[in-house]
C-alpha cells in the first residue's frame, strides 16, 4: 500500500500535465426581487464589478419589460441608498483613513440617502401619473453609478426587443388583477410565452442613447405628451425631478432604522416607532424578546407580536381606510420592491408603483409604455410600497435591508417580518414563512391561515403583501456566513448570490 502511493505521489510529481488555472471567486452581494429575470440583471452587475445602484437601476429597468403589471416608465418609486459607489480594490467601504471614503474628502457619502420620484398628477384634476422612474433611476446611476449607463439600460432594452419568457410572477399578477391580455399567438398570454414589446424596446433605445432627459424634454416627451390626449401637461413632464434627502433614522437599541420617503415608508416608520417607543426595558418589543429568547420563540408569541403590530397599525390608517371585507381592502393599491447589497455593506432597497397593478390600464401612443395613477391619489394611497434600512452606524455595519410591495398590507406586513428577522431568535427565512397579520380597519383583521388567533374577529386571505429582504445578524462588512437573502416565498420572485473573481 505504501509503496503504491510513493510511486502515485513521485508520477504526479513528474507529471507533464497542463496545470488548470482555477480562478478564486469572492462574494459580490446579494438581490432578491419579484420578477426572476430582473435579479439576474441585478446578478450579473455586480458579477461585473458594478456597484449596487448599477445593480439596482438595472434591476428596476428590466422590471418595466418583464413585470409590467408593477413597473413601468410611466411610473416612480423611492429608495434607500447605502454608500452607494464601490471603493477601490484597497480602500475600505466605510474608511477612517483620507480617501474614496475618508472622512477628510469632499465627496464623502452621507451613509444613508433617499431618493423619491413618485408619479404625481400629470395635470390638474387628470387621472394620469406622470412618468418619474426615469430620471429616478437616471439621478441614481449618476451619483452612485460607476459602470456606462449605456452598458446599465443595454440588457432591458434587448429583453423588451427580442422577448423573454413570460414568468410565473407575471402570468400571477395578470390573475389578481383579472386583466386580459393576448400573447403573440392570440391567445391568453401564459407562462413561458415569448413576448417581444418592440415599441418599447424603441423607448429604452432612446434614453439608452439619448440620455433620460428625453423622455421629459426630447423626443419622447413629444410622443409621451401626444400619446397622452391631453392628459399629461409637457410643461409638468419637463419639471420632473426625484428629491435626494437625507434621512433622519429610527433608534433601534444601538441600531438606527431608515424608511423610504413614500406613504408606505412614512406609515411603516410610525407604525415602527409606535411599536418600539418607549422608556427602555418597557415596551413592547423588549418585553417580548426577552421572554422569546427563553422558550425559542414559540408560536404564541408569534401571535402576540403580530396581533400587537396590527393593532397599532389599525390605529394608524388613514379615515378613509377601506373596510376588510370590501374588495378593495387589499387590491387598491400594487407596487414591488426589491433589495441589493454588496459585500462591503452598500446597499439599495427601493419600492417601484404604478398606483395599482397595470397603473391606469393603458399605453400611450407608440411609446410602448404604460401609464399609472398618481401616487398618493384617489385611487391609490401608496401604502403598499415601502423600504427599510437598519444600520449600526457607530460601526458603520449594514444589519437588514427590507423592501415591500404586492397589494395594499406591503408596508404593515414589511415591518412584521424585519422585526421577526432582525428582534427576535427568528432566522431571515423563518421570519418569511411565519403568517402575516394586516389591519385593514380598525377592528377588522386579515390573517393569512395558520395563525391560531382565538376569539379575534379575522377574515383569511392567502397571502398578504410581498416583502423582499435581507439580514446580517453581525452586520457587513464583516462574516458573510451570517448574512441571508429571501425573496417572499409567497410569490415566484428569486434570490441570488453575486460572485467574481479575485
Amino acid at each position: 500500500m505504501s509503496l503504491l502511493a510513493l510511486a502515485l505521489a513521485a508520477c504526479g510529481a513528474q507529471s507533464t500535465l497542463p496545470k488548470v488555472y482555477t480562478p478564486q471567486v469572492r462574494l459580490a452581494g446579494y438581490a432578491a426581487a419579484d420578477e426572476p429575470r430582473a435579479v439576474k440583471a441585478a446578478q450579473d452587475i455586480l458579477a461585473q464589478g458594478g456597484t449596487v445602484a448599477d445593480a439596482g437601476v438595472a434591476l428596476a429597468l428590466t422590471l418595466t419589460v418583464t413585470l409590467p403589471s408593477r413597473a413601468s416608465l410611466g411610473g416612480g418609486g423611492a429608495c434607500l441608498i447605502r454608500g452607494g459607489r464601490d471603493p477601490t480594490e484597497d480602500q475600505p467601504l466605510f474608511g477612517g483613513q483620507g480617501g474614496i471614503f475618508g472622512p477628510n474628502h469632499r465627496n464623502d457619502p452621507v451613509p444613508t440617502q433617499s431618493i423619491e420620484f413618485l408619479p404625481g398628477a400629470g395635470k390638474e384634476g387628470g387621472a394620469l401619473g406622470l412618468p418619474a422612474l426615469a430620471r429616478g433611476l437616471y439621478a441614481i446611476h449618476a451619483k452612485y453609478g460607476k459602470l456606462h449607463w449605456e452598458q446599465i439600460v443595454a440588457g432591458a432594452e434587448n429583453m423588451a426587443r427580442f422577448g423573454v419568457p413570460v414568468s410565473r410572477a407575471f402570468v400571477n399578477d395578470i390573475a389578481a388583477a383579472r386583466a386580459e391580455i393576448t400573447g403573440p399567438n392570440g391567445k391568453p398570454l401564459a407562462e413561458g410565452d415569448v413576448l417581444p414589446q418592440g415599441e418599447l424596446a424603441n423607448s429604452l433605445a432612446a434614453l439608452r442613447t439619448r440620455g433620460a432627459g428625453d423622455m421629459y424634454i426630447g423626443r419622447l416627451a413629444k410622443d409621451y405628451v401626444a400619446g397622452s390626449g391631453g392628459e399629461i401637461d409637457a410643461a409638468a413632464l419637463r419639471d420632473v425631478a426625484p428629491k435626494w434627502q437625507d434621512p433622519v433614522g429610527v433608534p433601534f437599541g444601538n441600531n438606527v432604522a431608515y424608511f423610504s420617503p413614500t406613504p408606505g415608508g412614512d406609515f411603516a416608520e410610525k407604525l415602527w416607532r409606535g411599536i418600539n417607543d418607549a422608556p427602555a426595558g418597557s415596551n413592547f418589543v423588549s418585553r417580548l424578546f426577552d421572554r422569546m429568547s427563553g422558550d425559542g420563540g414559540g408560536a404564541a408569541n408569534v401571535v402576540q407580536r403580530a396581533v400587537a403590530i396590527a393593532d397599532k397599525s389599525a390605529s394608524l390608517l388613514p379615515p378613509a381606510s377601506p373596510a376588510a371585507g370590501s374588495p378593495s381592502a387589499l387590491g387598491g393599491d400594487a407596487a414591488t420592491g426589491f433589495v441589493v447589497v454588496d459585500y462591503r455593506g452598500a446597499a439599495i432597497a427601493c419600492t417601484l408603483t404604478m398606483g395599482r397593478f397595470f397603473g391606469a390600464g393603458r399605453l400611450i401612443g407608440n411609446t410602448g409604455i404604460l401609464a399609472s395613477l398618481p401616487v398618493p391619489g384617489p385611487r391609490s394611497d401608496g401604502l403598499s410600497g415601502a423600504a427599510l434600512l437598519v444600520t449600526n452606524d457607530n460601526v458603520r455595519k449594514l444589519l437588514g435591508a427590507f423592501a415591500s410591495g404586492g397589494d395594499r398590507s406591503g408596508a404593515q406586513v414589511m415591518v412584521e417580518t424585519a422585526l421577526n428577522a432582525l428582534a427576535s431568535p427568528l432566522t431571515l427565512d423563518q421570519a418569511m414563512l411565519t403568517p402575516r397579520v394586516y389591519a385593514a380597519a380598525p377592528g377588522e383583521i386579515l390573517a393569512e391561515p395558520g395563525l391560531p388567533l382565538g376569539q379575534r374577529a379575522t377574515t383569511e386571505t392567502a397571502k398578504l403583501g410581498a416583502v423582499n429582504g435581507f439580514a446580517c445578524v453581525s452586520g457587513l462588512p464583516g462574516n458573510d456566513q451570517e448574512c441571508a437573502v429571501q425573496a417572499d416565498p409567497r410569490g415566484a420572485g428569486l434570490t441570488a448570490l453575486a460572485e467574481r473573481k479575485r
